[in-house]
């Protein structure tokens, strides 16, 4: 499975169930690709009209005085995209730990390092 995962998006593919039903309990899960994939605007929507994503996702961001920025769709200095990569950067080494990965994991940038846009 993963030999086939060349993107986040291959990730939210493949890895996560999609049910909609179901959608409350991953949507955290969402936030967290798009966050990492830079669409910061989308995963405002999510944030926004899923109750469980937001109160996974909220604190932390308000920890790093992100949430206002990011739920208002304001756009994120560089000084924020560092700060919100280190977190992911933290929740993907904690992740990798998790899963016994850590012999084949190589970090990489997140796409939310390399643009400037939202």
């Amino acid at each position: 499975m993963l030999r086939k995962m060349r993107s986040i998006g291959d990730y939210q593919r493949i890895a996560i169930k999609r049910d909609p039903e179901n959608y409350p309990y991953y949507a955290a899960a969402d936030v967290l690709c798009l966050l990492a994939d830079g669409k910061l605007d989308k995963a405002a929507d999510v944030l926004a009209t899923q109750e469980r994503a937001a109160g996974v996702w909220v604190p932390r961001l308000r920890h790093l005085h992100l949430d206002r920025k990011l739920l208002r769709k304001e756009r994120l200095s560089k000084v924020d995209r560092v700060k919100l990569a280190a977190l992911l950067h933290e929740r993907e080494t904690y992740t990798v730990e998790k899963l016994k990965l850590c012999d084949i994991w190589e970090p990489t940038r997140f796409p939310l390092e390399s643009s400037e846009g939202s």
